[in-house]
C-alpha cells in the first residue's frame, strides 16, 4: 500500500501533537513537583591500592558534582553528575575485581599515574495504577544475589527504558530495553582517523524481560530471557510479552539469547534460600557427553536476617562455564565497556562469598570474604566451543584472589556516609588478561590495605 503526501503529513502531525501533549504534561508535572538540588563531594583513599591495582601503592580519587531530585505523586526524577580525578594508577578495565567500573578515562595533558573520569546518572519513573514506566542509566536489579550472574553492578552505566507491571498481588512482569557500549570500532564508517578524532563503534543493545510468580508465601519463581544483539539499529521485534527465543529465530538467529530461572524459598520470615540458573545453550542429545553443549552458569545462596541482633548473613557460590556470555559475533557478547554484563568475574570463573552486616548503635560493621578464580577465555576457545570440542575447566594458567575486608560505615551530617576499614589480599597471577592467547608475566601478591571514603552520592 502506498501512502499519499497527505497521509504522511497527517501521520507527522499526529506524532507532533502527541509529543507536544507529552511535553506539556511533563512540564505541568514538574512545575507542581518538589525540587531539590544538592552538591556532591566524593573522596576514596586506599593506602596500598586494595584490589584496584596489582601494585602495592597508594591510590585515591576525588570528585565534585551536583545531584537533583524532582518528585510528586506520579513522577520521580533523580539525577547526578560527578567530575573525578584518580591518582596513583592508569586506567585498566579488565582487572580481577568486583568494583564499579569506569566507563571512560581521560589522561590528556596529565603527567604521572593519574586520569580524569566522569560519572553521570539519571533515573526517571512515572507511576500509573499498577504500572511503573521508567528510563534509567542505573543497572537494573533483577535478583536478590550479592554478586549477580545476570546483571552485575560492575558495569559503569546501562541506559535503558522499560516498565514494571504488577499484574496481580502474586504476579509481575518487568521489561528492559537498552544500549551497550561495544568498544568495537566500526571499520565501515567514514570517521576521520586522525589525532583528536574518535572512531565510531558498532552498535550493541540488550533486551531483558522477567515474569515473577509467587504461588505460595514461601516460594517465588522468576523466569527471564536476556538477549544481546548488535550491528544494526534498535530492534523493535523484541516486543514486550513475546517469547524472545521465538523472535530471535524469526529474525534470522543472529543474536545471543539466554534463559534464566530464579527460585527463592522462604521457609521463615528471616531466611531466604535462592538459586539462579542460566542457560546460554543446551542440546539434550549431548547433555551427558564429555563434548556437551551445556553452556550454563548457576548460583546458590542463603540470606539469614536477625540471627543475633539487627544483622544479616549472606553465603553465596557462583559458577560460570567458559562458554557463557560469549558469541561468534563479538558485538553480541554480554559485555559493555569491556566489562562483563553478567557475573563480575566473567566466563570461566567461580566465587565463594561470605558477607556479614550488623548494626551497632550509630554505625554498621561489615565483614566480607571472597574467594574467586578465573581462567582463560581466548578466541581459539570460542572457535572450539562452536565446534563442540572438549575443554578441561581451569586448565592452564589461573588467576585466584582471596580477599577479606573489615569495614565500618556511619552516616554523618545527615547526607554523608563515611566508611573506613582494612582488607587482606592474597592474589595469585595478579593482572591476568584472560583474552591473551599466551601466558603473561604475572606476580603473586600479598598485601594489607587500609582505606577510607567519604561521599554523599
Amino acid at each position: 500500500m502506498k501512502y499519499s503526501k497527505v497521509d504522511k503529513g497527517l501521520s507527522m502531525s499526529f506524532f507532533m501533537v502527541y509529543k507536544i501533549k507529552v511535553l506539556i504534561f511533563l512540564l505541568i508535572s514538574f512545575c507542581s513537583s518538589e525540587i531539590k538540588l544538592e552538591p556532591i563531594i566524593n573522596f576514596d583513599y586506599h593506602l596500598s591500592g586494595s584490589d584496584w591495582v596489582t601494585q602495592n601503592q597508594t591510590i585515591y580519587s576525588t570528585g565534585v558534582g551536583l545531584k537533583f531530585k524532582i518528585h510528586n505523586n506520579n513522577i520521580n526524577l533523580v539525577g547526578s553528575f560527578l567530575n573525578n580525578r584518580f591518582n596513583g594508577a592508569r586506567f585498566k578495565s579488565n582487572l580481577f575485581n568486583a568494583n564499579k567500573g569506569i566507563g571512560w578515562a581521560n589522561s590528556h595533558e596529565l603527567k604521572g599515574e593519574k586520569f580524569d573520569y566522569d560519572i553521570a546518572n539519571v533515573s526517571f519513573f512515572y507511576n500509573k495504577n499498577q504500572v511503573r514506566f521508567f528510563f534509567s542509566t542505573l543497572n537494573p536489579k533483577v535478583d536478590i544475589s550479592y554478586s549477580s550472574i545476570l546483571i552485575s553492578n560492575k558495569i559503569p552505566s546501562l541506559p535503558h527504558i522499560g516498565f514494571k507491571w504488577i499484574i496481580t498481588p502474586n504476579n509481575s512482569y518487568k521489561y528492559y530495553h537498552g544500549r551497550l557500549k561495544s568498544e568495537i570500532i566500526d571499520s565501515s564508517g567514514s570517521d576521520l582517523d586522525l589525532a583528536g578524532f574518535r572512531k565510531s563503534e558498532i552498535e550493541s543493545y540488550f533486551v531483558f524481560h522477567q515474569l515473577t510468580y509467587e504461588p505460595f508465601d514461601f516460594i517465588e519463581l522468576r523466569f527471564g530471557e536476556f538477549v544481546v544483539y548488535g550491528n544494526r539499529g534498535f530492534e523493535l521485534s523484541y516486543f514486550p510479552f513475546l517469547p524472545f527465543w521465538s523472535v530471535q529465530h524469526f529474525i534470522g538467529d543472529l543474536d545471543n539469547i539466554q534463559w534464566n530461572l530464579i527460585t527463592i524459598l522462604k521457609p521463615t520470615e528471616n531466611i531466604k534460600l535462592y538459586n539462579v540458573f542460566l542457560v546460554d545453550e543446551f542440546r539434550p542429545g549431548l547433555a551427558f557427553k564429555k563434548n556437551n553443549r551445556n553452556w550454563f552458569a548457576w548460583q546458590i545462596g542463603i540470606i539469614n536476617r536477625n540471627l543475633f541482633l539487627e544483622d544479616e548473613i549472606k553465603l553465596e557460590f557462583s559458577w560460570a562455564d567458559h562458554r557463557v556470555y560469549r558469541h561468534r559475533f563479538p558485538y553480541n557478547e554480554f559485555y559493555s565497556n569491556d566489562y562483563p554484563i553478567g557475573f563480575w568475574a566473567g566466563p570461566h570463573s567461580q566465587e565463594f562469598l561470605f558477607n556479614y552486616k550488623i548494626d551497632l548503635k550509630d554505625f554498621q560493621l561489615i565483614i566480607n570474604y571472597s574467594s574467586a578464580t578465573r581462567g582463560k577465555v581466548t578466541n581459539d576457545m570460542i572457535k572450539d566451543q562452536y565446534a563442540t570440542k572438549y575443554y578441561e575447566r581451569f586448565s592452564g594458567i589461573l588467576e585466584k584472589k582471596e580477599m577479606i575486608t573489615f569495614s565500618f560505615e556511619k552516616s554523618i551530617f545527615n547526607s554523608f556516609l563515611i566508611c573506613f576499614g582494612i582488607n587482606f589480599i592474597n592474589w595469585e597471577n595478579a593482572g591476568l588478561n584472560p583474552r591473551n592467547e599466551v601466558d603473561d608475566l604475572l606476580n603473586d601478591i600479598k598485601k594489607r590495605s587500609y582505606f577510607i571514603s567519604l561521599s554523599n552520592i
